[in-house]
């Protein structure tokens, strides 16, 4: 890696993401070698952070509604066909106490502004 480049982390269930951003973190007990980090490192945590909302809002998250950015957003994350399974669509309240059992329901989408 070179010094300024943005590294992202991806790979499947259990192949090692989290451990290796731990270690790096030093959250980890090294066993043997060496760790060296420069620089400031941002770690986002896998764990889903859903609002007592609708839908719509949990993805707008109070940015203003724009009908092409949220229509590509759906497309995109393949949430169309999810939604016609919820009675009120996108305007079906979720939170803590609903079990959605997609996990796509979870996932962060930014928009570029």
């Amino acid at each position: 890696m070179k010094p300024g480049e943005l590294v992202a982390v991806v790979g499947t269930i259990g192949s090692g993401k989290t451990s290796l951003l731990n270690a790096l973190l030093g959250d980890l007990k090294k066993e043997t070698g060496i760790v060296n980090t420069r620089g400031t490192i941002a770690y986002v945590s896998q764990a889903a952070w859903i609002q007592n909302a609708t839908l719509r809002e949990n993805i707008l998250f109070g940015d203003p509604f724009s009908k092409s950015q949220y229509d590509s957003l759906l497309s995109a994350c393949a949430l169309k066909q999810d939604l016609e399974i919820l009675s009120d669509g996108d305007e079906t309240e979720i939170g803590e106490k609903v079990n959605l059992k997609s996990p796509k329901f979870c996932m962060e989408f930014v928009f570029d502004k």
